[in-house]
């Protein structure tokens, strides 16, 4: 090998992908070492605007995925839903809480009743996903109306008061676990 690839291929090696780097720098144990990376591969080649910039970005990128939001969603029915098909949209609503993809951390549940005698659904959920109406589009076309308003504080005990104000909300999920799989497994 000639020296010129020889010092390129070398070159090459020590320069690591950016992020790699800031990987390598979050995850180091000591000081010692964080200035060792720091030195050998964004000082030596003059990265540190890179070098910044890829580590606000994984900053930021921890942040956000600490991030809770909390929710108060309101279900409604169409006039057209009549009372035998009340437990099968009580059972889709359930089910929709209990979703991975929705991340739900904690949910709360409350069913209460129109002066019509129609039952309407409101739920507090505390996530690390970001809701969107268009994520209920399956409810909206076959069921109803679907509210989403996302709550001013940083935990669910504003919306559980509002929602207990005629009937006891119960948990569907505590802590990223579905309450209702623990009633099921204490039966066993």
């Amino acid at each position: 090998m000639s020296t010129i690839k020889m010092l390129t291929y070398n070159i090459m090696e020590l320069r690591k992908p950016i992020g790699d780097l800031v990987n390598l720098y979050f995850n180091a144990n000591t000081k010692d070492e964080r200035d060792k990376i720091y030195l050998e591969y964004v000082h030596k080649y003059n990265r540190y605007i890179e070098f910044h910039n890829a580590f606000k970005r994984y900053h930021k990128r921890l942040e956000n995925e600490n991030k809770t939001y909390c929710y108060m969603l309101t279900f409604t029915l169409k006039d057209e839903i009549k009372e035998d098909k009340f437990d099968e949209v009580n059972h889709y609503i359930i089910s929709q809480s209990q979703r991975d993809a929705l991340q739900v951390k904690n949910c709360w549940l409350v069913k209460e009743f129109h002066k019509s005698g129609k039952p309407h659904w409101h739920m507090s959920i505390e996530t690390h996903k970001c809701l969107k109406k268009s994520r209920f589009k399956y409810y909206q076309n076959k069921y109803g109306n679907v509210d989403i308003s996302k709550s001013r504080v940083k935990d669910l005990h504003e919306s559980i008061n509002y929602m207990s104000k005629s009937e006891v909300p119960y948990q569907l999920v505590s802590n990223n676990k579905s309450v209702l799989e623990d009633l099921t497994n204490t039966d066993k």
